[in-house]
Formats: C-alpha cells, sequence, structure tokens
C-alpha cells in the first residue's frame, strides 16, 4: 500500500491505500470533456474528516524522508572520517559489481522462475 495524506491542515488524515479502480464517468462529463475516468482509492481505514468530492490527495514522503536524511547522514559521517579514498572506491566498486553481476540477475532469474 502507498502511503497518502488525504486533506490539509489540522485535520490531514494519513492512510494506506489498500486498492484502486478506475471507472468510465458519467456521460456528462465526458461531453463537456470534464473528466476522462473516476479514481477510486479503496483505503486501509475509514476517513473521520474528508468525505468531500474535492479533497486533496497527495502522496505521504515521510518514510522517504527519514531514508534520504540517514543516508546524507551516513554519508556526511563516512566524509568526515575517511582520509584514503582508495578504501572508498575499492569498496564502491566492489559492492556495485556484486549488486549488478549477481544480485540482479538473481532476482530476474527468480521472477522469471516463478512465472514459468
Amino acid at each position: 500500500g502507498t502511503r497518502i495524506v488525504v486533506g490539509e491542515g489540522e485535520r490531514a488524515e494519513h492512510q494506506i491505500v489498500v486498492d484502486s479502480a478506475a471507472f468510465e464517468p458519467e456521460k456528462e462529463s465526458t461531453e463537456l470533456h470534464m473528466r476522462t475516468h473516476d479514481l477510486v482509492l479503496f483505503l486501509g481505514q475509514d476517513l473521520k474528516y474528508n468525505h468531500g468530492a474535492h479533497t486533496r490527495v497527495v502522496l505521504d514522503h515521510g518514510p522517504t524522508e527519514v531514508m534520504a536524511t540517514a543516508i546524507v547522514g551516513a554519508v556526511l559521517i563516512v566524509a568526515l572520517s575517511v582520509d584514503n579514498l582508495g578504501f572508498v572506491n575499492s569498496a564502491n566498486g566492489a559492492l556495485s559489481t556484486s549488486i549488478i553481476v549477481g544480485l540482479v540477475p538473481g532476482i530476474c532469474a527468480l521472477a522469471l522462475n516463478s512465472e514459468w
């Protein structure tokens, strides 16, 4: 489930999208070129405040921002503590090669194997 924020301000509600469906709009909307589809989001919990048709829905970037901050902090600590970039280049090359050559083809093979 994708995390979203429904509404704005102090009545904003954090929700998880369980499923979604797109339906054809009613005839009047298509003739006036107002809408092409009606999107319905099925949420993990009932809404408390935001029940209007024109309620603002945006993605919740909370977990992404936390991870990005942690990565920047780790890079900062490594940059302040390492004085020999040869080791960093070797470790980076080894990790990149092992992921690109070993992990990615392995995951692709598992995915293909489950489909056949």
